[in-house]
């Protein structure tokens, strides 16, 4: 038997879309306050944009991506566009899932003094 490369894309795809379905099922039962407005197709893009930017700026472990994923659905679908989130993205000398641990616990801190 021999898997040929398309067969690979596909399941890659499949696998991928799958991944955003859970995650996307997993944020409207643990947060739905923040969820019911949005459509299953735009809840789906949002996650599949940030799981597209986060893997472009080289995060790759699952809690990492997690993370990522979650500052775009809970705080902001484009809070990796401002420029101070750019800036950390794209300096050098520290590890991507780093930065998103750090990012993330720095807008939860804000969050619970605000």
């Amino acid at each position: 038997m021999q898997i040929h490369r398309g067969q690979l894309d596909t399941l890659r795809q499949v696998l991928e879309l799958k991944y955003q379905r859970e995650l996307a099922a997993d944020f409207r039962r643990m947060h739905p306050e923040s969820t019911t407005s949005l459509s299953d197709e735009s809840l789906l893009s949002i996650i599949g944009t940030a799981l597209a930017r986060a893997r472009s700026f080289g995060v790759a472990s699952s809690t990492a991506l997690l993370r990522y994923v979650s500052l775009a659905v809970l705080v902001s679908r484009d809070f990796d566009l401002t420029p101070e989130v750019r800036a950390l993205f794209e300096a050098p000398g520290m590890n991507a899932d780093y930065k998103v641990h750090l990012l993330s616990d720095i807008v939860i801190a804000n969050l619970e003094q605000a």
